[in-house]
């Protein structure tokens, strides 16, 4: 009887040794965030917008800083819906607009119609996700759309080579403000 308490205490010493070592382990690379922490940073400084869905993402590079921050860099793909302002808009309006700019003289016809309308998307998205950074939001469209009329669907943005400053906090790796 004694040998199999014996064998039993040392087990749990064991295990619980092993335990301990493998949570230590984990702790190590805590060093840099993880490619999840990354990407949950990434929704954060997008603003967690419901017209922005975050697709394809990589971790790409990381590079720790002397003030304790770390810079990661990464790619992805952003899929941007338009609002249903827009769609209602293109589907019932923007075929008269546009005839009545191309009737009226100084205008600026379809090309100024079109403008307005990227500005006007835009801005509703801006007012719907008041936290994704304006230049963001620009540069999607830059990139994204380069017929209107199609707008009624939603586009996807490929973004290489960004960058987001990351900070360890006592609840893990989060975007830095």
């Amino acid at each position: 009887m004694k040998l199999k308490i014996y064998l039993h205490k040392r087990a749990s010493r064991l295990s619980a040794s092993v335990v301990i070592a493998a949570a230590l382990a984990a702790c190590s690379s805590s060093d840099r965030p993880s490619e999840s922490e990354a990407r949950t940073a990434l929704e954060a400084y997008l603003g967690n917008c419901q017209y922005i869905d975050v697709s394809d993402f990589r971790k790409v590079n990381g590079i720790p800083q002397e003030d304790g921050t770390y810079i990661v860099k990464l790619d992805f793909s952003a899929k941007i819906t338009p609002t249903d302002a827009i769609k209602n808009y293109l589907e019932n309006k923007y075929l008269t607009d546009v005839q009545t700019a191309e009737n009226t003289p100084g205008s600026g016809g379809k090309v100024r119609q079109d403008n307005a309308i990227f500005s006007q998307e835009k801005a509703l998205i801006g007012q719907a996700c008041p936290h994704t950074p304006y230049r963001f939001i620009e540069n999607a469209f830059q990139n994204g759309i380069t017929d209107v009329a199609s707008f009624d669907k939603p586009f996807e943005v490929q973004v290489t080579d960004a960058q987001i400053t990351m900070i360890k906090t006592d609840n893990g790796w989060q975007l830095a403000q």
